[in-house]
């Protein structure tokens, strides 16, 4: 479970990482003819967040799957990156949920579904492990 866990939150980021170049790309043309003012700092601040957030799934993936970076990281920073993880996957079912409920049945509807079930084991999984690492080191 841990590595389909960590395969989901990498292909998560690699997914963001290509809808980022790919509008990046796109957009580049028509931002300056639409858009002459400046973003503003908004604008910074929420990619900011969206690689630190990318960040932070990463190195969710690495204590996921790799039992050497689980053994020698410490387990206040583990205990912390596998409940951030948790809570953005948590984030990622319920706006995936709420999307869903305000489309109509066709494709786009499956989509969500997928994406909600799989966000629910990359969430879940992190929040087991803490768990588990807990009764480990209380035992």
């Amino acid at each position: 479970m841990r590595t389909a866990a960590g395969a989901v939150l990498l292909l998560q980021v690699l997914y963001g990482a290509i809808v980022w170049i790919a509008t990046a790309i796109v957009m580049e043309e028509t931002a300056a003819i639409d858009h002459t003012e400046d973003p503003g700092p908004g604008t910074t601040f929420a990619q900011l967040l969206t690689g630190v957030a990318a960040l932070v799934l990463l190195a969710g993936a690495v204590l996921l799957v790799l039992p050497i970076a689980r053994a020698r990281a410490p387990r206040w920073l583990s205990t912390s990156v596998l409940s951030i993880v948790a809570v953005i996957e948590g984030c990622l079912v319920l706006l995936t949920a709420i999307m869903a409920a305000q489309q109509e049945v066709g494709p786009d509807l499956f989509v969500n579904a997928v994406m909600i079930a799989l966000s629910g084991v990359a969430g879940t999984v992190p929040v087991l492990e803490i768990f588990r690492r807990k009764s480990a080191t209380a035992a």
